[in-house]
């Protein structure tokens, strides 16, 4: 005995397409609510820029006693407060806020 399997499929596009048909001023009208939401909350939020940045400060080979100096004399010892003092106040001169 054979058994012939029948293959039905549930819902085939004829289906889905008559259903999309039959709603589709609900599915219009639904779609132009979240629209008219989504700009009008997009423009009545304010617009906020916000940034924030970190300054690395290196110790570079400048810092650095060369060999060829501390034979005679003393390298001039430099503390990284004093490089970060320099720093700042190369940031806060009034040179760079005139620039802007």
């Amino acid at each position: 005995m054979e058994k012939t399997v029948q293959s039905t499929e549930t819902h085939n596009l004829r289906d889905i397409l008559t259903i999309l048909f039959k709603h589709q001023y609900k599915i219009l009208i639904i779609f132009l609510i979240v629209l008219i939401g989504t700009i009008t909350y997009a423009l009545k939020v304010p617009q906020l820029y916000e940034a924030k940045s970190t300054i690395l400060i290196k110790y570079g080979r400048e810092y650095l006693p060369r060999p060829e100096d501390s034979g005679t004399r003393q390298a001039p010892a430099v503390t990284p407060t004093t490089i970060i003092n320099g720093e700042i106040s190369i940031l806060t001169s009034l040179d760079l806020f005139q620039g802007l």
